[in-house]
């Protein structure tokens, strides 16, 4: 059996503002990692600069718990922009989020419940939805489920 063992060095840093705003930055594989058995296959560094926007009740359009945020993404010399929102609904229980790039429209929701000593457990159940922008003919899209548990 032929296997290979390349470690992959990645770093990240998030700053929140009062007023709302996020700043971050993530880079993945900084040190392109050769993961090939047979011939050299390095994995390209992939760098992510964000910004986001909440706001418990967005002014004007009065959604609650809204989060905006882009996304520009560079990975072997190419820039992807990648945009999206969510909203909050039912106290904070239902999640709508919409969002996507040049190649994708991606739709999704999600249902979060509370429960457990002073509510600090939460079962969460997200679906979300991929839709290809042009290229791909007659396809279904891409969907993702998941289910997740938080520990108190």
């Amino acid at each position: 059996t032929l296997t290979q063992e390349a470690p992959g060095l990645d770093v990240g840093v998030l700053v929140r503002f009062s007023n709302g705003l996020s700043v971050g930055y993530s880079g993945k594989y900084l040190n392109s990692p050769d993961i090939g058995v047979t011939t050299d296959d390095y994995i390209y560094p992939t760098n992510v600069l964000g910004i986001a926007y909440f706001s418990e009740n967005l002014p004007l359009l009065h959604l609650p718990y809204f989060t905006i945020a882009a996304d520009l993404e560079n990975r072997n010399g190419e820039n992807t922009l990648k945009i999206g929102a969510e909203t909050r609904l039912l106290d904070g229980s239902l999640a709508l989020r919409a969002g996507g790039w040049r190649e994708q429209l991606n739709f999704g929701a999600g249902y979060g419940l509370d429960f457990g000593k002073e509510k600090k457990s939460r079962l969460s159940i997200d679906y979300a939805f991929g839709l290809p922008i042009g290229g791909i003919q007659d396809s279904t899209g891409s969907h993702f489920l998941s289910l997740s548990y938080r520990f108190p």
